[in-house]
């Protein structure tokens, strides 16, 4: 089940260090190397279309299984291949023949953005 290599990157941020916006400001990034199946939602047919009764719900565009062992934060970020997914909801299951995470989650990007030469 586990066929993907995958990152999860955290940022942690300093309470004692006040950015001028009065923001607590953001450390470096860490990443953590995990297994996991990442899998886009259907739109049509697969029973995960948007119900017109769940306005205001936010709605995750993939779904990421995980081993149910993974330090994952609905803050965290996981990377796999040239994507970035945001973390909706996590979902963990511990009953069945495996236990995993069902992890909700939004592509945010699908290749890495650059600045183009002279723009």
């Amino acid at each position: 089940m586990w066929i993907h290599d995958l990152v999860i990157e955290r940022v942690e941020y300093d309470e004692g260090t006040i950015d001028e916006a009065g923001q607590p400001t953001p450390g470096t990034p860490t990443t953590t190397t995990t297994v996991g199946l990442v899998q886009p939602r259907t739109q049509r047919g697969g029973g995960e279309v948007d119900d017109y009764r769940s306005a205001g719900t936010e709605v995750a565009d993939h779904i990421i299984f995980m081993p149910v062992d993974t330090d994952l934060r609905t803050s965290d970020a996981i990377l796999f291949d040239d994507g970035r997914y945001n973390v909706v909801g996590i979902r963990r299951f511990r009953y069945g023949a495996l236990a995993h995470l069902e992890v909700e989650a939004n592509l945010v990007t699908s290749v890495p953005t650059t600045a183009a030469v002279g723009s």
